[in-house]
């Protein structure tokens, strides 16, 4: 399901270098807790470092890759 909040966007629509803080994960509870074992947790800072198939973010100091499709349902301000 989509954020309905309009100061939201999905990760996947950052530009390269751009920065948010996660709002919102609208995934399967199993892939959500699996990325926020990973820290992609709401009230994080998320950096996006590369954007293609793959996003490269960046995360409490550490860096992962993302399908874009997964990148689209997590949200930020």
């Amino acid at each position: 399901m989509a954020s309905t909040d309009p100061t939201t966007l999905p990760l996947s629509s950052l530009n390269t270098g751009d920065t948010g803080v996660l709002h919102s994960i609208s995934l399967s509870q199993e892939i959500t807790a699996q990325l926020e074992r990973l820290g992609l947790a709401p009230g994080r800072k998320v950096k996006l470092i590369k954007h293609g198939n793959r996003c490269l973010l960046g995360v409490a100091g550490a860096r992962f890759a993302l399908d874009r499709e997964l990148a689209s349902q997590i949200f930020v301000s």
